[in-house]
């Protein structure tokens, strides 16, 4: 499983630098598979502003962007997306970097006539969701010039261990591996008090379990005005941390929730699993059913 370092230290509330706390989960329990730098995956790309487009000369598809930099330079990159606007703050690719998701090298080439110095990024291909529809539109506080990693706050280091099925039930989340840290450092976990309040009202939410000895308990809640959008940055950069995609705000919550204590999540929209009062029905599968 991949860990978070960053997260791994606000849970356990180690002092250990990264390279301190891989050696010692490595001798007293653990194999370190690998541990990486997430300031090195992101390395040479830098915080744009958009100065200037317009159309490419001899393309209709394209149109060239001007982009500041910072330190006063700027550099002319032909782009495809046209959901970029002047003023927005975007990812750029220098030539000699390295794309992150698909380990591209960008170069400094020539396009139908024009010279792109760069490039402009999406989402996916920086490994940070899947759309690839246009360019990905940073925070307008972004500061120009400053490196991406700092600009999406994903200074932390990814840890890599190798976890065996015996230490599965407690050792696959975040919580779980600061509990062993803890116990390596001969202190004790401090964890948060965490209180619910309880109500049933079938009327919003109503579970029906079919097979409790396969499933004794399955619990939920009717979250109202939701709004799906992106997730913050800091809960982005540890699930990249964690080898996880970010997608969106109501998906990236279930998988750190998952991440962070090891129970699995599920979202739903209600408007679409409501059937004749029941909302979700728990039972083995008939013979021969498929389900999409």
């Amino acid at each position: 499983m991949n860990y978070s370092y960053n997260w791994l230290k606000d849970i356990s509330q180690t002092e250990k630098i990264p390279e301190e706390l891989t050696k010692m989960i490595g001798l007293k329990g653990f194999e370190l598979e690998r541990s990486e730098s997430l300031a090195e995956r992101f390395k040479d790309l830098v915080v744009g502003e958009i100065a200037s487009l317009e159309k490419h000369p001899n393309a209709d598809r394209l149109q060239l962007a001007r982009v500041d930099i910072g330190g006063e330079k700027t550099v002319e990159v032909v782009c495809g997306a046209w959901n970029i606007k002047k003023g927005d703050k975007v990812p750029v690719a220098l030539p000699g970097s390295i794309l992150p998701q698909n380990k591209l090298v960008v170069e400094k080439r020539e396009v139908r006539s024009v010279v792109s110095n760069g490039m402009l990024c999406a989402e996916d291909e920086l490994g940070l969701g899947k759309d690839h529809e246009g360019i990905m539109i940073l925070d307008a506080d972004s500061k120009v010039g400053q490196t991406l990693v700092e600009a999406l706050n994903m200074e932390d280091t990814v840890i890599e261990l190798d976890v065996l099925p015996d230490r599965a039930h407690d050792c696959l989340s975040h919580e779980g591996m600061a509990s062993e840290i803890c116990a390596m450092e001969n202190r004790k976990l401090k964890q948060e008090e965490r209180e619910f309040k309880q109500t049933h009202d079938p009327k919003l939410l109503n579970i029906r379990i079919e097979d409790e000895e396969g499933c004794p308990r399955y619990i939920g809640a009717v979250l109202k005005n939701i709004k799906i959008g992106p997730s913050p940055a800091w809960m982005q950069s540890r699930l990249v941390a964690s080898s996880m995609e970010p997608i969106n705000n109501v998906v990236d919550v279930t998988n750190y929730v998952m991440l962070e204590i090891g129970n699995p999540l599920h979202a739903f929209d209600h408007s679409r699993i409501e059937k004749n009062g029941v909302s979700i029905v728990v039972r083995k599968a008939k013979k021969d059913e498929q389900l999409e």
